[in-house]
Order: structure tokens, then sequence, then C-alpha cells
């Protein structure tokens, strides 16, 4: 669609001149320079206006062959849109290439400080199509910083930055999917491929001190607004992975989501270690009901319906990270995991686990609480297996594992937090 939208604009423009192999196509459109292949296109106004720098910045595109080279990148990500290591290397390369157009701009006399106004000046228009390169750019403020610097270390930063691509490459290469908790029902038969082709992945790194990295910047953690506007930009369909330091307290995850969940068009996720992701894959589920709503008393009704308060099992985690059941505090993992398949056992297919945190616990002992739980799923579903069918669950035929998935389906949600 997008290579339709520039080859519709080239083709609707008017011819105006041809210099060094490239056309020069310009529009009636409002639209910003960009160039494509070999014609560079603009609009009649910046045609009519000072445009001897836009010209020699697009012809730079050309003769370097950006337009190739996004287009490569674009067939990649197209089958590597999972990978984020993909869009990494769209991003760097992009930023590569408008340092090397700013670079043959300076070198051909122009003025730095009326070059640097032109491009603040068009920053404040919409952006290019994505398979062109496009005089504005999102890293206007890098690009300034470059061409403030000297010329030897700008061409030292230029050939730096040459290696990003082929490290971001070098990580797609290794790079694995990565199964993450979610609100669907985990018992269903989708994959995270699936999901993950409903939108785009962002990934939020954040710090023990609340310290928020959107990949693109760093916010510290009163600044959810700036967080969430450059969330904003993505959505509709985007899907958001927090990954935070396990010693990262829960409040500020807590916040986090609260403010992502005003948008209803994003999908929240966390991140999970490895043992969580080797249970899922022997528990056969890719996704165990985490849910989360408002409480009456601490038990989500609209989560739980028809459960019956005898069948919840409930798993506080306080403020020091130490586990607390209904009848009393749990330090040991064998003793956590034994009363949770006991009672499992006793539940059978009506058993539900309500996961409860205080806001001072932290984010990595909150997710081996949920290891936990789940490594009590698969040892009971293990013993039923072996019970009736002679074997492991993880061997068992696909009739087979459905049987036992009925009578031990994993429900786990998540209660307000405590703090």
């Amino acid at each position: 669609m997008s290579i339709f939208s520039v080859v519709r604009i080239i083709r609707r423009g008017e011819c105006v001149s041809e210099e060094g192999g490239c056309k020069i196509i310009v529009t009636d459109r409002e639209i910003d320079p960009f160039s494509w292949m070999r014609y560079i296109v603009l609009s009649r106004r910046d045609w009519e206006g000072p445009h001897s720098p836009i010209i020699t910045h697009e012809q730079a595109h050309i003769n370097y062959g950006h337009s190739a080279e996004l287009l490569l990148v674009d067939i990649l990500s197209a089958f590597q849109w999972f990978n984020p290591a993909v869009w990494m290397l769209r991003s760097d390369l992009q930023e590569l290439h408008e340092y090397e157009a700013d670079d043959a701009v300076l070198r051909s006399g122009a003025n730095i400080k009326e070059y640097q106004y032109l491009l603040i000046r068009k920053a404040v228009s919409k952006s290019g199509y994505s398979v062109a390169n496009s005089f504005n750019h999102s890293i206007l403020k890098n690009r300034i910083t470059m061409m403030s610097k000297s010329k030897s270390p700008l061409a030292r930063g230029l050939r730096a930055l040459y290696l990003l691509p082929l490290v971001c490459l070098g990580l797609g290469l290794q790079a694995q999917t990565v199964y993450v908790p979610t609100g669907e029902d985990s018992e269903k038969n989708v994959s995270q491929e699936t999901k993950q082709k409903d939108g785009t992945f962002v990934v939020l790194n954040m710090a023990a001190d609340g310290t928020v990295d959107t990949g693109a910047d760093s916010f510290k953690a009163s600044d959810m607004a700036a967080i969430v506007a450059v969330l904003k930009a993505f959505s509709p369909g985007l899907t958001v992975v927090i990954n935070a330091d396990p010693a990262t307290p829960m409040s500020y995850v807590d916040n986090l989501k609260k403010e992502l969940w005003k948008f209803e068009t994003l999908k929240i996720h966390y991140t999970t270690p490895a043992e969580v992701t080797a249970l899922r894959s022997k528990l056969q589920s890719s996704e165990p009901k985490v849910s989360r709503a408002e409480t009456t008393s601490g038990y989500p009704a609209e989560v739980l319906p028809g459960v019956n308060r005898e069948n919840i099992c409930v798993a506080l985690l306080n403020e020091n990270d130490k586990i607390f059941f209904d009848d009393g505090a749990y330090q040991d993992d064998a003793i956590i995991l034994n009363h949770g398949k006991n009672f499992l056992e006793k539940h059978g297919n009506a058993s539900h686990f309500m996961l409860r945190y205080n806001l001072a616990s932290s984010y990595g002992a909150y997710l081996h609480l949920q290891s936990l739980i789940l490594q009590a799923y698969s040892d009971v579903r293990n013993e039923k297996a072996r019970a009736l069918y002679g074997k492991d669950f993880e061997e068992l035929a696909e009739e087979e594992s459905a049987e036992i998935r009925r009578l031990i389906p994993i429900s786990i949600s998540e209660a307000e937090p405590r703090g």
C-alpha cells in the first residue's frame, strides 16, 4: 500500500526537472519532500521556495541507494514482524541514512544554521511514506547534534553506525518467541504467533527505580503522561510488554499498567523468566489466565462467574516478598508447591487461584509466585495423566491431553493490590 501511494503521487505529479539522473516531481499536495528510487518528490510550495538543500539531501539518499535498503528491510520485516530486532534494524538504518544525507548537504557548502532551521520548520509537518526516504524525520535532535560536531567525529560516528544494523541483524537471527501472560482464556488452542499478528509489540523496560525505557527514550516513573504519549502513536493494535527489573517494586508496575489500561486498544503483557516459559510448554497452554478487575472485598466477581468462595485459593505476596495463603505464611518453595497441589487435588476442575500482591513487593517475587502456581498445575496434571494413561502429560496424544485439561483447567486471576 505504501509503494502504491508513492507511485500514485509520482504519476500524478509534474516532472519539472532532471538532475544527475534523478527526476524531480512537484505535486500540489501538501507533503514532506521525499525520495524513492530515482525520483525526488516535493510540494509546489517547497519547489517555489528555497529548495536547493532539499534537492541535495534527497539526491544523497538516491546516490547512496537508501530506498533499496529500506525496501530490503521492509521485506525482511514482513517475515520477522514479531522480532523486535528487525524494527530496531529499520530504525537504526533510517537514522544512518539521515546522517549521511545531512553530511552531503553540509559538504555541498550549505549554511549549517540555515539548514538546521529548515529541518526544524519541516519537523512540524506530516511524516513521509514508510518505503521512502523522507526529508522530515523523528531523530531531529540527534541530527542537529551530529551536524554541530566537527567533520572528523561526524565521520567516525557514521562509520560506527554501520555496525548497528549488523548487530541488530545478529540479534534477530538469535531471537526466540517469548510467551507472556495475558487475559485470554488459557485453554483455547491459540498460539502466541497468532496473537502477535494482531498488532505491533513494544517492550517497556523498567528499572528498579521506576525509570521506563521505551526504546526511543527514557522516562521517570512519575512522567507517565510522556510514556503514554509515545505509545499512543502506535495504537490501535499495539501490544505492550512490560519487562521490569526483578527488584522493581510492584507499585511502579501497577501504576504503569493502570495508565496503559486507559487505552482500550492496548494489550498489556508481562515478560516471563525461562522457568515459566518451560512450564507453559509442558502444560500445552500458551498463556494461563491471569486476569484483573476491580474487586469487592478482594474478590472480583465479574472475573469469577459461578466460582464459589470455597474453591478459591488466595495467594498474597506481602511487602517483604513472603507468600501467604488463607491459613498462614509460607517461605519454603517446596511447601508452597505442595500447598498448591493439595488444593488442586481437593477441588479438582473447580479450583481457582487468586494472586494478590502488596505494592511494595518486588516484580521478581510476583513472577516467582506465578511460576510456583504453574508448577503445581504441571505436577498435578502429570500425576493425573500417569494414573489414567500411564505416561506424563506432555507425552499424551491430543485427545488424551484434552481430557486432562478438562479435569484440571488452569484458572488464575489477579486481585487489586494492597498497600
